[in-house]
């Protein structure tokens, strides 16, 4: 509690409380411009005010000057001294009031707060204390706005400051939390929306993918319906991968069919056999009776020896085709399975994989629409509910 004030500057320089109620009477003549209003200015500065540090009147008369007070919280003694022109710093001083440690003044509301054992959620010590002293000179004297600390202070935040004092703060808090969130959610959804991160549609949009979805759907299965079981549920992604594997199926496959034309002209090379035929000769010489027989005869023995330095050579490409060919083909059985375990059909053709996989990505983005302008709703429903509540708490509170 507040034991002591004193200062030079008062006719009666230590003023000494008691527990309970303490009463500041005038004269019994009812005199004004005793004192009264002044030293309960000087209360609220020794509570943490500013109103007096600025009462001019006083300041030019008196000048400025120190205000030296103590408590005494569990039956110990504090003292402290307040000056009106460092209004901004409080002294925590020895028992002579001798100055020892300088305490900013939000510093030393917050030790009044914790020996006063007030310590409200969201409630400081100045607001629990200072709008109550209502008292000429500060700007809390107005009779209709009995909660107001100062004039133009909002009427909610004046009877927050009564339901915090009372412990009453936390359910109006709470809903206050919870609108804040539901307000951020749609703000942000709507941010998001403009610039084209979320969707951004209408009721009648809605409806409208609704039914494409329902047709989207029903092509699937029909496409389905000549297909193998199974395929319906084939997934966009899967039908990429069956699109990829049978492009690669399709060049190995023109790649094999390539090198089984190298491999044929080979083979044809190979079956071409040069062979000195005599009655071809004595045939030749009835047309050419001059034809040097002798010199075609050598001719043919040197394309024939020739033959056999080729033969060589073509049976080795064609083993290296050969086995190119069987390379490859290995390729193309790996592909054929890959694709048959992936789809089950390794008959089933590129546009029919095309046309899958696009009515599963039309579907995948009407649903995505869908969903956010279904989210969008719940968003907005929730902040009108949490807003509701709001309005709800402050008329009960009203």
């Amino acid at each position: 509690m507040l034991f002591e004030i004193i200062c030079n500057e008062f006719r009666q320089q230590r003023i000494e409380f008691h527990s309970g109620l303490n009463t500041v009477l005038g004269t019994k003549t009812g005199n004004n411009s005793i004192g009264k209003s002044s030293f309960l200015m000087i209360v609220d500065f020794v509570f943490g005010g500013n109103t007096y540090a600025h009462a001019t009147d006083i300041i030019r008369h008196v000048g400025h000057h120190d205000i030296c007070f103590s408590f005494i919280f569990e039956q110990e003694q504090f003292w402290f001294v307040r000056n009106t022109l460092d209004h901004q710093n409080v002294w925590k001083c020895n028992n002579t009031y001798e100055k020892e440690e300088e305490l900013a003044v939000d510093k030393y509301c917050t030790w009044l707060n914790e020996k006063y054992k007030l310590e409200l959620p969201y409630l400081s010590f100045r607001d629990a204390v200072g709008r109550y002293i209502r008292v000429y000179g500060k700007e809390n004297l107005n009779e209709k706005q009995p909660l107001h600390t100062v004039i133009n202070e909002k009427s909610q935040k004046a009877s927050y400051a009564l339901l915090k004092l009372f412990e009453l703060y936390m359910p109006i808090h709470n809903l206050e939390k919870q609108h804040n969130i539901s307000k951020e959610a749609v703000d942000t959804f709507r941010k998001a929306q403009k610039h084209h991160f979320v969707a951004s549609v209408t009721k009648r949009q809605v409806d409208y993918n609704t039914k494409e979805i329902e047709l989207l759907t029903m092509e699937i299965e029909q496409i389905a319906v000549g297909l193998e079981k199974g395929f319906a549920d084939l997934d966009a992604e899967l039908s990429d991968e069956a699109i990829r594997i049978k492009q690669l199926l399709s060049r190995a496959r023109r790649q094999r069919s390539s090198i089984n034309a190298k491999l044929k002209v080979v083979e044809e090379n190979l079956s071409y056999r040069f062979s000195i035929a005599t009655d071809d000769f004595n045939q030749l010489k009835k047309f050419f009776p001059n034809a040097n027989l002798a010199a075609l005869s050598e001719v043919e023995k040197f394309h024939s020896e020739i033959s056999s330095v080729f033969s060589t050579e073509l049976q080795t490409e064609k083993r290296r085709l050969q086995k190119e060919i069987a390379d490859i083909t290995l390729v193309i059985s790996e592909y054929e399975l890959k694709l048959e375990n992936l789809i089950q059909n390794p008959k089933l053709s590129k546009t029919i994989l095309s046309r899958h996989a696009d009515l599963q990505r039309q579907i995948r983005v009407l649903k995505e629409q869908n969903d956010a302008y279904s989210k969008f709703a719940q968003l907005k429903q929730a902040e009108k509910e949490d807003s509701e509540l709001l309005l709800l708490a402050h008329s009960v509170q009203k």
